[in-house]
Formats: C-alpha cells, sequence, structure tokens
C-alpha cells in the first residue's frame, strides 16, 4: 500500500488543485478529502486498539471505564456516519 502521508496529500492536492475547474479536478479533490478522512480514522481506531491491548494486559485494572466508554462512544459514532450517513440506524 502506498505510504499516504500528510505531505503526499498536499502535494497531490497542490497537482489537482490546478485542474479544480474540470469536472475531474474536483472529483479527485473529493477523493483525496475522503482519503485524509479515511487515513484520520485509522489512526484514531489503531489507538483504541493499542488502549484496548492495554486494558487488556491490566486484565481492566487501574482503568477509567466511564472515560473508555465515552471514547469508543465517539469513535463509533463518527464512523457510524463516515460509512451511513447521520441519519441510518445500524
Amino acid at each position: 500500500m502506498k505510504d499516504f502521508t500528510k505531505e503526499w496529500i498536499d502535494g497531490a492536492r497542490e497537482v489537482v488543485g490546478k485542474d479544480k475547474a474540470t469536472v475531474s479536478g474536483q472529483i479527485m479533490l473529493g477523493v483525496l478529502e475522503d482519503l485524509e478522512r479515511l487515513i484520520y480514522e485509522i489512526k484514531e481506531s489503531n489507538d483504541l486498539l493499542r488502549s484496548a491491548f492495554m486494558i487488556a494486559e491490566r486484565e481492566g485494572k487501574e482503568t477509567n471505564w466511564e472515560a473508555w466508554r465515552k471514547q469508543l462512544e465517539i469513535a463509533l459514532t463518527r464512523q457510524h456516519v463516515m460509512m451511513y450517513g447521520k441519519d441510518k440506524k445500524v
């Protein structure tokens, strides 16, 4: 998989931006925005998985369960909206 760093996305956005008046340029700008959001969500999900692993390692001891549930709720809500739209219930 390509290493889509922030610098790569910014560079691609600059190149595509020169063509933003065309339909293909608009599509590509939308694709780059979606890609940036997806990369952010993957990183956030990875952070949550790392936290879950650490909680499991501690066997749940010394865990702020209320804060953990809130983090999960926020992430799940954000990802649900991204995948299904804000009005769809699953």
